[in-house]
């Protein structure tokens, strides 16, 4: 994609047409019939909640998943569609809140459908609401002893309307996991107990695993930021995000000497050095330490010397005279160096690279009209 470049910053470029064709391409392999539940919890991964949702909407998405209130709130509310409260909601005051506003909470314990049931019988009429259960992953959802309860006592739920019947996947990115198989089957076999309630099971990486894990709604996150959702190396989704290091200072070392904090890199005389505008405030994390790769017009350079908090050192010495004095701008991350690379160069995992607001002091660029 073509680059933004700000002529003195860094920058991050979010491009809205390719959220836009990863979102359809999830939709291509669907089941017919299924619905998309877009993830956008946590600024949409940092790359700004407001702008991809309506980018979603115009797209034709109806539902968007979210943890709490405070980020359900931040949601353009002319919009119609359904919100999904993911961490459900823990109050009565919590749930009045909810029902003003339209939202449906993903109830997670006994204790979450008491205060919802409640608050529908109050308001005097039956309200959406999902029923997580926990089919392995020991986190969110009802254990098999609440949901016996909840069969067994129907004035449990007697003025809820269950959306859909939920659980989350473990290991579904790990091909062939036996958690994966296991899981599949106990979400089956508590389906049974709820007949004719709708179904959603997969994350990102279980809506490749084929439709047999699609039910009736899928909740992409990491698929539509770019984020690989399978087992392999090739990556299914287009890369939306790409970040442009602003070169503060260029150096050639006059003599050997030891570069950036604790003295973990020494440069040799002759070296080249770039010094970058982004550091870990920028989420450009501390791991990246001697670790880290960038790129500059078909040269990959490493990162040397301790990350600090504003700064990147770069060794570009590969670099041609020419090219070394004319850049002003270096990738930290796009086209060339993707989420995945930077993840595995810092012994991470992809999701915590961009939702650490990656680039969140940068200049932004959205790329794309969202405006339709």
């Amino acid at each position: 994609m073509k680059s933004n470049l700000s002529p003195n910053n860094t920058c991050l470029n979010i491009n809205l047409n390719k959220i836009l064709e990863n979102y359809r391409i999830v939709k291509k392999h669907l089941k017919k019939g299924c619905k998309v539940g877009a993830v956008v919890k946590a600024n949409a991964y940092g790359l700004g909640q407001e702008q991809i949702v309506r980018t979603l909407y115009h797209d034709g998405c109806r539902k968007f998943c979210v943890s709490n209130l405070d980020e359900a709130l931040q949601i353009d509310q002319s919009l119609k569609k359904d919100i999904y409260l993911m961490h459900g909601v823990g109050s009565m005051e919590m749930a009045e809140l909810a029902i003003e506003e339209g939202f449906i909470p993903i109830l997670n314990h006994l204790e979450q459908v008491e205060i919802w049931n409640s608050a529908s019988k109050k308001k005097g009429k039956k309200l959406k609401a999902v029923i997580q259960i926990d089919t392995g992953m020991g986190r969110f959802g009802l254990s098999n002893f609440e949901i016996k309860q909840l069969i067994a006592d129907s004035n449990l739920v007697s003025d809820i309307e269950i959306d859909y019947i939920m659980s989350h996947m473990s290991c579904a990115e790990q091909e062939n996991h036996p958690a994966t198989a296991m899981q599949l089957q106990e979400f089956k076999k508590c389906l049974k107990l709820f007949p004719g309630v709708k179904a959603t099971f997969a994350n990102s990486a279980g809506i490749f695993l084929g439709e047999d894990f699609h039910f009736n709604m899928v909740r992409p996150g990491c698929a539509l930021y770019g984020i690989n959702p399978t087992s392999t190396d090739y990556n299914p989704m287009n890369s939306v995000v790409e970040l442009h290091g602003y070169i503060i200072q260029k150096r050639i070392i006059e003599k050997e000497q030891f570069i950036g904090y604790q003295a973990q890199y020494k440069a040799a005389k002759g070296e080249k050095l770039l010094v970058i505008e982004c550091g870990y405030a920028d989420g450009y994390v501390r791991a990246l330490s001697n670790k880290g790769i960038c790129y500059a017009e078909g040269y990959f350079l490493p990162v040397v010397g301790i990350i600090s908090m504003d700064a990147i050192i770069v060794n570009a010495s590969a670099l041609p005279e020419a090219l070394f004095n004319k850049i002003t701008h270096i990738e930290l991350l796009g086209k060339h160096i993707t989420i995945d690379d930077i993840a595995k160069y810092a012994n991470t995992i992809s999701y915590e690279i961009l939702t650490t607001r990656f680039g969140n002091r940068c200049k932004r660029f959205y790329i794309g009209d969202n405006n339709h």
